[in-house]
């Protein structure tokens, strides 16, 4: 596995005293829309938390965490911001102004239970870590994960997705980390409507399959997207590609006899957007077949091509908010 999976630094102290129980000021809280309780984190209610970990370890699963504006930092002697170990609704007040400042070390949240919505943060400051991680220590597929409305910047991955399905993640911003979204070992998942800006790679996708990539804008990173090993019946659609130093690459790996099989270990690439191509035939997306002769110790590679056959002419009109 990639980077961004280990765990363990004890930080200075960062953490704050709690009161253990629920604010009852309705004139200063947002109306519960959930069938579950409602915990509050911060703002000026009597009975606030002080503490998102606190919150969300009192709830119940079904019930929504809100978490006022503020800058979260790192909890004393964990490796996280949150550990979002509950099927709840973790909730931000406003992702410009909810801040979990991950302060430069592992992951700022885990997330560590199926059935779980996030959105409403900035998640910041996670190198050489991760923002948001994905994934079930205990063996297992991690699913039914939704990520959306949040900010993700600065880390070494925006948000990491390792052996999951049914993860969606839409409406939301990576900027300035060394990969957008790290995709490895998952499928039926959905990465739907989010701007990947000046990153090193914007989602970068391993082992995967089975995942629509759409209404996205890949914008000024080094490498838009990057496939790599075999990915199956990824699908990247009505995309948009502006000034990307490499638009799209990928490399697939095997055995030399596995070549035949390399047609169906494809991406399919159908109406996005291409700043560099203004013609009407197809737009070619460049990789290389890394293949094994089990006879010399190295890897013979061979240029490859997989085309966009009808590229759009214009871009998508996506509005992202901010």
């Amino acid at each position: 596995m990639k980077k961004g999976l280990t765990v363990g630094v004890v930080l200075l102290f960062i953490g704050i005293s709690f009161v253990p129980s629920i604010a009852q000021t309705p004139e200063k809280q947002p109306i519960p829309t959930s069938s579950g309780k409602w915990w509050y984190v911060g703002g000026s209610g009597p009975g606030n938390y002080t503490d998102i970990q606190d919150a969300v370890d009192n709830a119940s699963n079904g019930d929504t965490v809100y978490v006022y504006t503020g800058i979260y930092n790192r909890i004393e002697n964990k490796t996280y911001c949150v550990d979002l170990n509950k099927s709840i609704h973790l909730v931000g007040e406003d992702k410009n102004t909810t801040i979990l400042n991950g302060t430069c070390i592992w992951e700022v949240v885990d997330v560590e239970a199926d059935n779980a919505e996030f959105n409403g943060f900035t998640v910041k400051n996670s190198k050489p870590g991760t923002g948001i991680l994905i994934y079930n220590w205990s063996n297992g597929e991690r699913k039914n994960i939704v990520i959306h409305d949040t900010i993700l910047v600065n880390n070494s991955e925006g948000i990491t997705i390792a052996e999951c399905s049914n993860i969606t993640c839409y409406d939301n911003i990576f900027i300035t980390n060394g990969d957008g979204c790290y995709f490895f070992g998952s499928g039926d998942c959905s990465i739907l409507h989010n701007l990947f800006l000046k990153n090193g790679i914007g989602l970068y996708s391993t082992y995967s399959g089975v995942t629509m990539i759409s209404k996205n804008e890949f914008r000024e990173n080094t490498n838009g997207i990057y496939c790599a090993g075999s990915n199956i019946r990824l699908t990247m659609r009505s995309n948009n590609f502006i000034n990307n130093t490499i638009q799209a690459s990928y490399d697939k790996q095997g055995m030399i006899w596995q070549l035949p099989l390399f047609i169906f270990y494809r991406q399919h690439w159908s109406r996005n957007y291409w700043s560099d191509w203004e013609k009407l035939t197809p737009r070619p997306i460049q990789g290389r077949l890394l293949l094994d002769t089990e006879i010399i110790s190295r890897y013979i590679t061979i240029p490859s091509f997989e085309f966009d056959r009808i590229p759009t002419q214009k871009p998508y009109q996506l509005n992202f908010k901010d």
